[in-house]
């Protein structure tokens, strides 16, 4: 069965659903004409979820992975991966995921030397300026077509690829005004809104947003990937079952019924 152009909707749609919470709906109450969750809010919503809003260091590792998902995985790439046809494997994606999140937590690190932040209070005085730069840069970057993916195909070919596949397949039926340029503004436009929505609520608050709101998006959508508190513990399951022929991820119990490996 055809599955393209199915996922990246339903992502698209939570989304904008949850980031574009106006604080008429918060604990916030919608004082002094605010329109986006502040500071405070985020904070404690973090809490709740276990990190610490306090820790730039954590707060780095989460935002990077929360723009990651923002800006590239729950977006038109799903297409491009989830379905029959898509160009991106799991372990593409698994890979490209891990990149791109480095990618982003380099920048942003790079940020704080440049600025000489070296706490969230700094975060919280700095310049927007500079803030605002990098995250245009970012947007530029993850857009594209031209950027060479860590499997080495480009963004373009990835799309290509994908629509070539869903073209083939006798399940499939797309339409003809579809194509890698469509697709491509497509996603350009859904990152366009994810940055948009970003700059604005620290333009509104202050840059602390730029952390605050990636990384609680990391606690829905990226639990367990390298860069968030919750990695250590995956990396822990993961050896557990590798050194566990009995395990029943092996056995045919678990999520993903495969054979042991013979080696690692």
């Amino acid at each position: 069965m055809c599955q393209y152009l199915s996922t990246a909707s339903y992502y698209h749609i939570e989304r904008r659903r949850f980031l574009r919470m106006r604080v008429g709906d918060s604990p916030d109450g919608g004082a002094d004409g605010a329109r986006y969750l502040s500071p405070d809010t985020l904070r404690e919503l973090l809490a709740e979820a276990g990190l610490d809003p306090d820790n730039l260091g954590q707060m780095l590792g989460v935002a990077a992975a929360g723009i990651t998902v923002e800006w590239w995985r729950n977006t038109k790439v799903e297409d491009w991966h989830a379905g029959s046809d898509g160009a991106l494997s799991d372990v593409d994606m698994y890979r490209i995921n891990t990149h791109t999140t480095a990618k982003v937590r380099d920048r942003l690190r790079a940020w704080c030397r440049q600025q000489s932040i070296r706490t969230m209070v700094d975060v919280a005085a700095a310049d927007p300026g500079p803030l605002e730069h990098l995250l245009f840069r970012l947007y530029r970057w993850m857009i594209n077509p031209k950027r060479v993916l860590v499997t080495g195909a480009t963004l373009y070919s990835v799309v290509a690829t994908t629509l070539a596949n869903a073209r083939a397949d006798p399940d499939c039926d797309v339409p003809d005004d579809v194509t890698p340029a469509s697709e491509l503004a497509a996603y350009e436009e859904q990152v366009r809104q994810a940055a948009g929505s970003v700059l604005l609520s620290m333009d509104e608050h202050d840059p602390r947003l730029v952390f605050y709101v990636p990384a609680l998006f990391s606690t829905l959508s990226a639990t367990g990937w390298w860069g968030t508190a919750g990695y250590p513990a995956h990396v822990a399951a993961v050896f557990a079952a590798l050194d566990n022929p009995n395990h029943p991820i092996w056995l045919g119990g678990g999520r993903y019924r495969h054979p042991q490996p013979e080696r690692t």
